[in-house]
């Protein structure tokens, strides 16, 4: 069985038409729009992609300043528990007062920019409460 000859092998290239005709210069027209057309839509999405990097750069220092202030929040309450749990005083190489009064005020700065996060955030100021806690010296008040 043969198979139909293809009608050409050559690629189709369209002729321009004179540079002096009408056709000319209302195609020019339209490659010149189109090509202004392109290059807003490029421009548009180079913003939109800055914009989105900005954002999620924002997020990301937002998200590290949380990890950090829950370290710290872990910290103190690990030190909280290991005391009250081994009866021990707390070693004067960890956690001092300064550093919860920070968390705290720290905490709450957070706490108020990020209020549909802290459902499962342990309040800090609650527990220092709890446990009497002003100074090392004064943690266990037996």
């Amino acid at each position: 069985m043969k198979m139909p000859k293809a009608k050409s092998q050559e690629p189709r290239v369209k002729k321009m038409p004179p540079k002096d005709t009408e056709e000319y210069k209302v195609r020019r027209d339209r490659n010149n729009l189109a090509v202004k057309k392109s290059r807003e839509k490029a421009r548009e999405k180079k913003l939109e992609s800055n914009q989105r990097v900005q954002k999620l750069r924002e997020e990301n220092q937002a998200l590290e300043q949380k990890v950090t202030i829950l370290s710290k929040e872990l910290s103190v309450l690990k030190d909280l528990f290991l005391t009250h749990a081994q009866g021990l005083q707390i070693p004067s190489n960890e956690t001092k007062e300064e550093d919860i009064t920070d968390l705290v005020k720290v905490k709450k700065e957070t706490d108020s920019d990020t209020e549909a996060d802290n459902t499962f955030t342990v309040n800090t100021e609650a527990i220092l409460k709890d446990h009497e806690y002003s100074s090392p010296s004064k943690l266990h008040k037996n």
